[in-house]
């Protein structure tokens, strides 16, 4: 979680949306960061288990503690983990990669959102179904602001059945809503 929090200058806590991991042997939030006005890094403030002082905060439970000595409003740059149950509010995804693992072949469903030609505002849900599917080792990680994230998967046919079909793209009837 990245939480960026404006405090008034008499404020001294502030809710976080989430309760940060902080256990004796670890705690996610071992600094935050004044924002300067351009919203670049501004000044780093430590963890302090017993008080916050002018360089140090504190956190318990959802609360932080801001560092003192505030002369007007300041912004906050607050990124900590969490712990991810799936309860409301606490959902997420993780996906990882690792070099010594290698996939196997399985059925690959991607759902997709398509437009008609003619009137681009009428959209359409899309389901490709590969039933024989696997993804490659090739990688390729770009950072930009508009990032899409590459894969690519080695389809084969089911070599079993007469038809050998290689996927199978359904459109239902009606466009998506």
């Amino acid at each position: 979680m990245w939480e960026t929090v404006t405090v008034p200058t008499a404020t001294l806590t502030v809710t976080l949306k989430r309760t940060p991991i902080n256990t004796a042997t670890d705690c996610t939030i071992p600094v935050i960061y004044e924002l300067k006005n351009d919203k670049s890094l501004g000044t780093k403030y430590t963890l302090d288990d017993s008080a916050a002082s002018a360089t140090e905060f504190t956190v318990s439970g959802t609360t932080l503690t801001v560092p003192t000595g505030a002369t007007a409003a300041r912004t906050f740059l607050i990124p900590y983990f969490y712990y991810a149950t799936g309860a409301d509010n606490l959902g997420a995804v993780s996906v990882t990669s690792s070099a010594d693992k290698f996939n196997t072949a399985s059925r690959f469903i991607l759902q997709c959102l398509g437009h008609s030609v003619c009137e681009v505002t009428e959209e359409y849900a899309i389901w490709l179904i590969f039933d024989n599917a696997k993804l490659t080792s090739d990688f390729d990680f770009t950072l930009s602001p508009e990032m899409n994230q590459a894969f690519t998967m080695r389809i084969m046919p089911k070599y079993c059945d007469l038809n050998k079909p290689l996927f199978q793209m359904i459109i239902p009837e009606n466009p998506a809503a």
